[in-house]
């Protein structure tokens, strides 16, 4: 496994964490406080995605 991918499965965990943590002292379930995190990993990897996309084709 490179570098770069090793920085980005520990950034990954770390900013997850942060993320569950957080959301969690704002609804006060694990449970839920879990899916929102899942649900945001999701989203963002997909609108990361398509933001390298767009400007792939601005070269």
């Amino acid at each position: 496994m490179n570098r770069a991918l090793k920085k980005t499965i520990s950034y990954r965990i770390v900013s997850s964490t942060i993320g569950t943590g957080i959301t969690y002292l704002f609804v006060g379930s694990l449970r839920e406080a879990t899916l929102l995190t899942v649900a945001h990993v999701f989203s963002a990897s997909i609108m990361f995605y398509y933001h390298e996309k767009f400007w792939e084709k601005r070269k």
